[in-house]
């Protein structure tokens, strides 16, 4: 089946979805004299949650081009289809992900999630409770009785000795009317819970009646997922890697608990002659235990134990891929020294990776017998640790933040679970913040050293400092200004302190810097009713090497303009000049760059919103590109919303008109989004 087909496929489906949901989801028209208005009964108290309900979204979309895109492994056509249906018991959501793609491909991992599980959405939750907690502050605040109260307490919040006389208040009013607002405060307190602070209050949410006995028990399961999960547990440990498995995380007061087990990769075989393998099936399975939440004090101890499967493959000269195992162990813990103010955050893990699974397993009588039974490890076995500290002071009333953080992470530290950790350095850097003048103005400072070469395993080691300076403007009724100045120095150096003081020694040190200069200014104004925008920034980088050869300096401005219409037009401009010198072998090139764009927006029937636009960017003798594109967006009766969009780009390679680089392509997009 061809792409073109399948996606018209998916958009049927897609578009027969919203109709067919909206018309389950109509509830019946109420009956005659019933005083509920036909509202669902038997939800959770407070929130008037049915007891069972099914929501959620869809997309469809595709593109198809005239050419497929230069070094990129986008293919010319495809289609995709997503679904994220919500499934709500006792107003308790619970949620799920399906992805199709004509992109699938048997030699590379899966790009389809077929997840047919549920992950319990807590954070849908949480929102849910939010939005009850503001309904009943909206509904206090027209009750006359709690009017009364607070006008008479914010008369005498200037007075002496305020405390005193509220008191005469409370004495005065009638008790139900000072009851009432007591409710309204204590209510409008909770207004602002983020995540685990509607864990930590949910007994006074109990008491108000806002959350039912199903949804408290379930708050305790801030994650509950069960297909394709992405578990985030530190960016050393388990961190940015699809787990096709279960992924739990059971929070019952200050008790912590998470656990996740599942397939992270599939085995994927590419070459149909050697029957070479690309990668092999790899399971993972990982838990935390601990007391207290993410976001507050906590001490956690994680595991983590990742494993290839060698079964499948067929050993030989040819085959350079090992079948790996990784384990990890490690602490974690934020200790606030003076809560809301000063956080202190620390990890430690250690971690052992068998680089091949298969290889003559390890001879030693000083390893006790019960560690290589456990961890079984072979000759290509190594270990390794890394650290982390973290120290932040965050005080609100002055405008204050400060950072500071630490990070040794060893050259044989690997975990399976953070695929995209980079190890063998050592960072250190600190941040600071200060907003002063009710923070129109802020100032911010930071310092940056990271080096690599822990155990001077490498020939050379580097190191990278970098600093960070800025100041931003930010006055009531004149335009915003930011400045940013940005100095990064890049050295190399041999190793071998004998080879370090030759005159071979000072040929091979590398030493690069680089100064970045921003700066930003806009402005929000009206003219003749019309609303207008005006931006212009401005950037300079200068590198400069250790012996000249590479220097190269760059320069870009770019000013841009809206206009807002009281008819529903808007349009925008910009134009950008950029220059760019470099000196190699001892001549200096210089290019220059001109890039405009214009585009213009109107809203037919309040619904229908297209927009046109041309862009041109042109390098002096060197190539230019012209591009033009319309988007529309309507609504498809009640299947959804249809975006459109078509692209034509010329580009031409003006330097070496032999060259046949030049390229006329047209893009066509499209996507059908519904919502139940």
């Amino acid at each position: 089946m061809n792409a073109s087909a399948t996606f018209r496929r998916l958009v049927v489906l897609a578009a027969l979805l919203g109709p067919v949901v909206a018309a389950a989801q109509t509830p019946p028209p109420p009956p005659a004299g019933d005083p509920s208005g036909g509202a669902p009964v038997g939800g959770a108290p407070g929130g008037g949650a049915p007891i069972f309900r099914f929501t959620g979204t869809s997309m469809a979309n595709g593109e198809s081009a005239s050419r497929q895109g230069t070094g990129s492994e986008i293919p010319q056509r495809y289609a995709r289809w997503e679904v994220t249906p919500t499934i709500s018991l006792f107003g308790i959501p619970f949620d799920t992900h399906l992805m199709l793609s004509t992109e699938q491909d048997l030699t590379r991992q899966n790009i389809n999630s077929l997840n047919m599980g549920f992950s319990l959405s807590a954070q849908q939750l949480q929102e849910q409770l939010k939005q009850r907690v503001f309904e009943q502050v909206e509904s206090l605040m027209q009750n006359e009785d709690v009017a009364e109260v607070e006008g008479a307490i914010s008369t005498i919040e200037g007075m002496t000795d305020p405390e005193a006389l509220k008191d005469s208040v409370k004495k005065l009013v009638p008790a139900e009317a000072y009851d009432a607002y007591a409710k309204y405060k204590r209510l409008e307190s909770l207004q602002d819970l983020d995540g685990d602070e509607i864990l930590s209050r949910s007994r006074e949410l109990d008491a108000f009646g806002l959350i039912s006995g199903a949804e408290k028990f379930m708050l305790n399961f801030p994650t509950l997922g069960v297909g394709v999960n992405y578990p985030e547990y530190t960016q050393l440990s388990l961190s940015g890697v699809p787990v096709n498995g279960v992924n739990i995380e059971f929070t019952p007061g200050k008790f912590y608990l998470a656990l996740t087990g599942g397939k992270t990769q599939s085995e994927v075989i590419y070459d149909t002659a050697g029957q070479a393998q690309e990668a092999f099936h790899r399971e993972l399975y990982a838990g935390r235990i601990g007391f207290g939440r993410k976001t507050g004090a906590h001490f956690y101890a994680t595991v983590m134990y990742a494993a290839d499967d060698p079964s499948p493959l067929v050993v030989d000269e040819f085959n350079t891929l090992t079948p790996k195992s990784n384990y990890v162990v490690g602490f974690e813990t934020r200790v606030p020294l003076i809560p809301n103010y000063w956080t202190v955050d620390a990890e430690v893990l250690g971690s052992m990776l068998t680089g091949d699974r298969e290889a003559a397993r390890i001879q030693n009588s000083d390893i006790p017998t019960f560690i290589t039974e456990l961890v079984d490890p072979t000759i290509s076995s190594f270990v390794d640790y890394a650290l982390k500290g973290n120290m932040t002071v965050a005080i609100p009333e002055s405008g204050t933040r400060l950072q500071a953080e630490a990070v040794r992470i060893g050259p044989g530290f690997q975990s399976l679970g953070a695929p995209n950790l980079r190890t063998d350095l050592f960072r250190y850097e600190a941040k600071a913040e200060q907003g002063i003048w009710r923070r129109q103005i802020t100032l911010s400072g930071s310092f940056k050293q990271e080096t690599d070469n822990l155990i001077e395993w490498k020939s050379a080691t580097t190191t990278i400092t970098a600093y960070g300076l800025g100041l931003g403007l930010n006055f009531r009724g004149i335009p915003y200004l930011r400045l940013n100045y940005n100095p990064y120095t890049q050295r190399s150096e041999l190793s071998d302190d004998s080879l370090r003081a030759t005159s071979f020694g000072d040929s091979q040190r590398v030493e690069n810097r680089t100064a970045m200069w921003s700066a930003n200014a806009g402005y929000n104004y009206t003219v003749a009713e019309v609303s207008m925008n005006t931006n212009l920034s401005y950037s300079r980088q200068e590198t400069r090497t250790r012996f000249g050869d590479g220097d190269n300096t760059a320069n870009g401005v770019n000013l841009s303009q809206s206009f807002g219409f009281l008819f529903p037009l808007s349009l925008s401009a910009s134009v950008g000049l950029n220059d760019q010198e470099l000196i190699f072998g001892g001549a200096s090139t210089i290019t220059k760059t001109t890039t405009m764009e214009f585009s213009g927006s109107y809203t037919l029937f309040d619904v229908w919103q297209s927009t046109l636009g041309v862009s041109l960017a042109v390098q002096k003798e060197t190539d230019d590109k012209t591009g033009f594109y319309l988007s529309t967006s309507f609504p498809v009766w009640v299947l959804g919303t249809m975006e459109i969009r078509a692209e034509k780009n010329i580009y031409k390679y003006t330097a070496d008109p032999f060259a046949q680089q030049d390229y006329d392509e047209m893009i066509f997009r499209a996507s059908l989004i519904s919502n139940w």
